[in-house]
């Protein structure tokens, strides 16, 4: 099996970094080249800081969604439908 480069083992290992940091707090549970959809637990600053630390398909990272409504029509953020009390869903793009 070929060895991975250098540039792939620093990505992997900023996975596991933000996952052991942020897996208890944040739920990403769509992602894509150019969108996110995280749930979450975090207030506003912790939520932008930690997805800002997450790996993402473009250069300029994740940053918080200017649109005000997800893809489905609910508002940017909304409740969880889960959790509604503790958590809500937030829209990111790259």
């Amino acid at each position: 099996m070929a060895e991975l480069s250098e540039p792939m083992k620093a990505l992997l290992n900023s996975f596991a970094d933000w996952d052991e940091t942020y897996k208890a707090s944040i739920t990403v549970y769509l992602e894509g080249i150019f969108y996110a959809s995280a749930c979450t637990t975090l207030d506003d600053e912790a939520l932008d800081k930690a997805m800002g630390m997450r790996p993402a398909g473009t250069s300029g990272g994740w940053k918080r969604s200017a649109d005000t409504h997800f893809s489905g029509g609910q508002p940017n953020p909304c409740p969880c439908e889960v959790e509604p009390e503790i958590r809500r869903h937030v829209l990111f793009e790259a």
